[in-house]
Parts: structure tokens; sequence; C-alpha cells
């Protein structure tokens, strides 16, 4: 497992798994719990470390349109 994004935003962590997860990436949202974004953010992370350049090309993409 390796972490991809460290976010407070709840929200922006899960779009960004969904993306990474239709891209076929097994990802997963670490924290996802309301004491989290206080204590640190959230983390997107995908299981498999093999997958992780890949998955933060697409999360740079991603930042970029937005």
């Amino acid at each position: 497992m390796k972490e991809i994004l460290r976010t407070q935003n709840l929200s922006h962590a899960h779009l960004l798994r969904a993306a990474l997860e239709a891209a076929g990436i097994d990802a997963l949202v670490d924290g996802d719990h309301a004491g989290a974004i206080f204590d640190g953010g959230v983390s997107v992370v995908v299981l498999d470390d093999a997958d992780a350049s890949r998955a933060l090309s697409i999360v740079a993409d991603l930042e970029r349109e937005e």
C-alpha cells in the first residue's frame, strides 16, 4: 500500500479514489472518519505499490484540470 495524496477534504479524497478505480487501480481512502480530518487529514492510497506512479500521474492530471 502506498499513499498517493493526503488532504483535509474528504469529498476530494473520495473523488480521487473513484477516478483511480475507474482507471483500473485499486485504491481506498484511509482515515475516513471525522477525527482524521482534524488530525492530519485523510489519505488516498493504492493497494498495489506498482500502480503508484500511474496513480500519481492521474491525480496530477485531475488536479491540473481543477
